[in-house]
């Protein structure tokens, strides 16, 4: 088991069919990746996506709409510098 890390991400989430995206800067407590997996790009990518984009959506009302979203690592405690600039992008 992993310790939590305190973040700062970037997430923008975009519904082209409204042509509206909203961009907001969030403080997130996520369990940090291991060391195996930060020294791994393509894990580390998983970890990204596993991890963080459960942080994008803006709710309900956006639920059965398209979207493209994106969070990005802005913001890590040192020993992590690795996450910064890390980016998990979804669609759907």
């Amino acid at each position: 088991m992993t310790s939590p890390i305190a973040i700062t991400v970037y997430i923008t989430n975009s519904y082209p069919v409204f042509g509206r995206a909203f961009m907001r800067d969030e403080v997130v407590t996520v369990d940090a990746p291991m060391a195996a997996v930060m020294a791994e790009p393509d894990s580390l990518a998983d970890w990204a996506l596993d991890t963080l984009i459960e942080y994008s959506g803006e709710g309900p009302e956006y639920t059965h709409v398209h979207g493209v979203y994106a969070v990005v690592v802005t913001a890590a405690p040192t020993g992590y510098e690795a996450l910064n600039g890390l980016v998990a992008y979804a669609e759907g």
